[in-house]
């Protein structure tokens, strides 16, 4: 078959294309042509209707590089391709990737052009790479908002899902808070209730005793005790139980108190309880246990006086030979008549003995008796006079007699004695 090129009909005064084809009898021979005409304006309405966007290309090109119809942004017919490469490549292919400038209208284009098998024609369909470029920027567009969009709704769905988990083990938290809190308070009261402890719950507001307001001297000095700076000091990086004695007075009395103080721990992940500084506080009274200490201590001294019993009657002993001598002595003296002198001098020996059997009584005395736990004012001398006693014999014949026989002076009036006894 045979496609003309463009030609102007002279009766139709019409642009068509004539499709001719000869003839063969049975035999073989010539027997005749079969000349049809097509208008090209059928082609380009066509094509015009299958055409997206201006600038898209639809065009039947015969192997003699003249174009038989074009649909284009112009619309043409009869022009000459052969100068496009994408032409001349298609020639000898069944199919060929266009992708350059058109020989026609200087528009880059991208598309196929398809060589007929059965006809000398060839089929090309391009696009602007301008409404390429276009459309795949918006296809991108498209695709990287709707990622965007998906990310966002992930994004706040698992802010919500967070905070919906965060809000649950809250929840959860504070009810085992809560639960663990009314058993400690349980406990704690349990605690209160024995004789000789106080309880207090210290928090940043204030201080609540454990139990209610306890009767007795102990509480009240406990709750001084945790409003005070000292306390504050104690406490401030607080990080486990800590365990401290302290000693209270009230008027003349002393109290020995064991005081522990134990950090609450916070049962929110990630807080410590640094966070929120809550304490409870034990004070347990020990001033019973160290006076039954001092009885102990007492009994114990008893028990020592009895195992020196037996020295102190022979250092009683020794006072009393030397007395009944001098007694003796002086009896006889006066019965024979000597002097006065003789006799003052044997009294003053028994003088001197009675003074060293009294003071050895009186640190017996001392030693033994039951100390108080009462705060009162002492003389340093007192303190000095009963060491000689025990020790004075011994350091008098260590030292040839270099001890002072009178009592011993601090140089202080009785003031200063009194307040060098006395509590701050």
């Amino acid at each position: 078959m045979f496609i003309s090129k463009p030609v102007f009909g002279r009766v139709s005064k019409a642009w068509t294309v004539q499709f001719t084809r000869p003839l063969k009898d049975l035999q073989g021979r010539f027997a005749g042509v079969v000349v049809a005409s097509y208008s090209i304006a059928d082609f380009i309405n066509f094509y015009k209707q299958l055409r997206i966007e201006d600038n898209m290309l639809i065009a039947l090109v015969g192997f003699d590089g003249i174009v038989r119809a074009r649909a284009a942004g112009v619309t043409s017919f009869g022009d000459d391709v052969n100068r496009s490469a994408s032409f001349q490549t298609a020639l000898n292919q069944p199919g060929t990737p266009y992708a350059e400038f058109s020989v026609l209208d200087g528009i880059k284009r991208i598309g196929f052009m398809v060589r007929s098998d059965r006809y000398p024609i060839i089929v090309e369909v391009a696009y602007d790479e301008v409404f390429i470029r276009q459309q795949t920027m918006d296809f991108r567009n498209a695709i990287w908002g709707t990622a965007i969009g998906l990310g966002a709704a992930l994004l706040l769905v698992g802010l919500l899902a967070g905070r919906y988990i965060a809000l649950q083990n809250k929840l959860s938290t504070r009810e085992l808070q809560e639960v663990a809190r009314q058993r400690e308070i349980g406990v704690l009261d349990a605690i209160s209730r024995v004789p000789g402890i106080s309880v207090l719950h210290v928090t940043k507001e204030g201080t609540t005793e454990i139990g209610g307001v306890s009767e007795g001297p102990l509480p009240k000095m406990v709750r001084n005790f945790v409003s005070s700076d000292r306390f504050r000091n104690l406490t401030a990086r607080l990080q486990g139980p800590s365990v401290n004695t302290e000693h209270f007075v009230q008027g003349v009395t002393e109290f020995e108190v064991e005081v522990v103080v134990a950090p609450l721990n916070m049962l929110e992940a990630g807080k410590t309880p640094l966070d929120r500084q809550e304490l409870v506080v034990f004070a347990v009274d020990q001033t019973s246990k160290r006076m039954e200490e001092n009885k102990l201590y007492q009994m114990s001294k008893l028990a020592s006086l009895g195992e020196v019993a037996t020295g102190l009657a022979h250092e009683i002993n020794q006072p009393l030979g030397v007395i009944r001598l001098a007694a003796t002595n002086a009896l006889a003296g006066m019965k024979r008549g000597l002097p006065a002198d003789h006799l003052e001098s044997k009294l003053n020996r028994i003088v001197q003995q009675t003074a060293r059997m009294s003071r050895i009584i009186d640190h017996m005395r001392i030693f033994g008796r039951k100390s108080t736990d009462d705060l009162a004012p002492s003389d340093p001398a007192d303190a000095i006079d009963g060491a000689l006693q025990v020790v004075g014999e011994q350091f008098r014949l260590d030292n040839n007699g270099a001890v002072p026989s009178g009592p011993v002076g601090t140089g202080l009036d009785q003031s200063a004695a009194e307040c060098a006894g006395c509590p701050a």
